[in-house]
This record gives structure tokens, sequence and C-alpha cells, in this order.
């Protein structure tokens, strides 16, 4: 069987090998730059560098200037998919981070509006503690416990006072002990019965005011309960919220790490580096174009060169 390609491949060379026999026929008509340059063009040509390992709709890869083309083409295409890449999760960490700066700055704000509260709380009970210390302090100031025992004091030494006026009187003047007595008794009665009204009066104005000290008091003691609840209840939020603010702040950390990470790679574009490398780009597709333009002018003289050579 024919190998047909090293048939091709044979009938190529012989045509060179005529090609390079007419241009030693034509040397007394060309000049010597004409024929060196003829050389070069063969030289470079895709039947010169001819490989059997191709086939022929391959020869596009295999001139110096065609590998040369296809190699900037490639690494180009690799540098602009970098590019992309980098350019993609740059926006997509910053985008992360302005919505963690965001995040932030509305925790201060709840963190500087929970401290307000809490400092606010802590001068009510300090109030309510200030008005307790001074209700103590008054001088008409009785405890409960002790009211009673005074009130029964008071009653105890009213009556002996009495009944030692009435003994002093009788022992001075015999003769009326009995109506002495008589009036000592009546007054003794009067005198307990108003007593006994007065302290009767005192105790129930006492009384009073113990009962109404005692509900203010309880008041007061259940306003600093439930300000001491809140107290905690905020204590807690703020608790909570400072753990966040924490939480918060690593992971912010974390993604300055990471972008600094980032930057000490290789392939890290800054963005202020961006559309400088984009207006690069540009220019490579545009000379990327002259490239292809000058590729296909070569092509044609090399035809040309060889109609010329055959004819």
């Amino acid at each position: 069987m024919i190998n047909i390609k090293e048939e091709f491949s044979t009938g190529q060379e012989q045509i060179i090998q005529q090609l390079i026999r007419k241009l030693e026929y034509y040397e007394g008509f060309l000049t010597k730059s004409q024929i060196q340059d003829g050389e070069t063009i063969l030289k470079q040509s895709t039947y010169k560098n001819y490989n059997r390992r191709y086939s022929f709709g391959d020869y596009e890869s295999t001139t110096p200037l065609s590998k040369e083309y296809t190699h900037l083409k490639r690494e180009n295409k690799s540098l602009q998919e970098k590019l992309t890449a980098s350019i993609k999760q740059n926006d997509e960490l910053t985008n992360k981070l302005n919505e963690a700066e965001a995040l932030n700055i509305k925790v201060k704000e709840e963190f500087a509006a929970l401290k307000k509260e809490k400092e606010e709380l802590v001068e009510d009970i300090s109030n309510l503690n200030d008005v307790v210390n001074m209700l103590v302090e008054r001088e008409n100031w009785i405890p409960p416990e002790e009211l009673e025992e005074k009130i029964e004091e008071a009653l105890i030494a009213a009556q002996v006072k009495e009944e030692d006026r009435i003994t002093e009187e009788t022992e001075e003047d015999p003769l009326v002990e009995d109506s002495a007595k008589m009036d000592a008794s009546n007054d003794s009665l009067n005198t307990l019965v108003s007593t006994t009204n007065t302290h009767q009066k005192e105790i129930d104005h006492n009384d009073a005011t113990t009962s109404e000290y005692e509900t203010m008091i309880n008041d007061l003691k259940q306003q600093v309960e439930n300000l001491t609840l809140a107290l905690n209840e905020k204590k807690e939020a703020l608790e909570k919220k400072e753990s966040e603010t924490k939480e918060l702040y690593d992971e912010i950390k974390e993604y300055h790490e990471v972008f600094d990470a980032l930057k000490e790679r290789e392939d890290w574009v800054p963005p202020e580096e961006v559309e400088e490398i984009r207006g690069e780009l540009y220019d490579a597709i545009v000379q990327k174009g002259f490239v292809e333009t000058e590729l296909q002018e070569k092509k044609e003289l090399i035809e040309e060169l060889k109609k010329q050579l055959l004819a």
C-alpha cells in the first residue's frame, strides 16, 4: 500500500529542489539581496519545514513566526482569564468588606444606645437609694418596731406620774382626804381618759405615718427590684452585643487577612491597575490584528514568489 503522506512529502522535496535549481539558474538575472531573500523565504516556508508527523493542514503552526504568535495568543488568553477571575474575586471581597463595615457601624450604634440606657438605669437606682436614705435620716423618723414600745412607755409614765401627784396631795391635807381622793380619782380618770385619747390620736397618727412610710418603702423597693431586673436584662443584652461585636471584629480581621494574602499573590491585580491592564489587553488585541495582517501579507508574498519561481 502506498503511503500518501510520504509520497506527498517526497514530491514536495522535489519541488523545493527544482525551485533551488531555478534560483541558481536565475542567479545571473537576480541581485544578491533578492537571492538571499528568496532563500530565507524558502527556509521559512511550510514546504521546507514540513514534518511527516503533521498533516498538511497543520502547516500554520510550523513556521517560527506562527509559533510565536500562537504562544502569545495562548498567553494572552490565559492572562485575560486570570484577570477576569481576579477582578471578580476582588469585587466579591470588596462587597463583603463593605457589608461588614456597615454591620460594624450598626452594632456600634446599638452598643452606644445600650450603654446610655444602662447609665440612665444606674442613675435612677442611685436616686432611689438617696431618697430612701433621706427618709431614714429624718429627725421624726421612727422605725415601726420601736413605735409601739415608745407609746406603751409614755402611757405607763403618765399613769405613774398622776398617781404620785395624788398621793402627795393626800398626805399634805388629811381633812380633805376623802374629797381629795374623790377629786383625785375624778381628775385622774379625766386625765387618764384625756391622756388615753391624746395617746390614741398619737398612735393613730403614728400608725398612719408608719403605714404611709411602709407603703412608700415597699413601692421604692418594688421600683428598685424592677429597675434591677431591667438592668440585668440590659446587661445580658449588652454582653450579647459585645460578643456579637467581637465575632464581627474577628470576621472582619479574617477578611483583611484574606485580602492581604490575595495581595501577596503573583496574579493579584489591584483595582487601580485594572483599567491600565484593560488598556494593555486592548493594545494586545490591536497588535494581534496587525500580526495577523502581516502574516497574511507574508503568505501572499510567498505564494506570489512561488508563482514567479514556477513560471
